[in-house]
């Protein structure tokens, strides 16, 4: 998340900076996995995984797309839009680590 002197809706939540430079989140929907739609090694001790989501509106979330269903993030947290993402993994002694995921927006 960005700080901005002004406020921004994002596709996530609500950010907004105020005079004191403080930033905060307000969560309007939660991503829910759909499937795994692809692994692949990248070596003996990494590898990286595909896979798709669909964002599901909160009740905060379902509130703002009901006052303004035209606006451009509110037809985006409405929509039921299949998503895709990756994430990469390490392998350690003990077992696979989630190292990185990437942006899910």
């Amino acid at each position: 998340m960005v700080k901005r002197p002004d406020r921004d809706l994002n596709l996530f939540g609500y950010a907004g900076a105020s005079v004191y430079s403080e930033a905060w989140d307000i969560p309007l929907a939660t991503p829910r996995f759909l499937k795994t739609t692809g692994i692949r090694e990248d070596s003996d001790n990494a590898a990286s995984a595909e896979f798709s989501y669909q964002w599901v509106p909160d009740n905060l979330g379902k509130r703002l797309i009901q006052a303004d269903p035209d606006h451009p993030r509110a037809k985006t947290l409405s929509s039921k839009d299949v998503r895709h993402s990756s994430a990469k993994f390490k392998r350690y002694d003990d077992g696979w680590r989630l190292v990185q995921l990437d942006s899910m927006y």
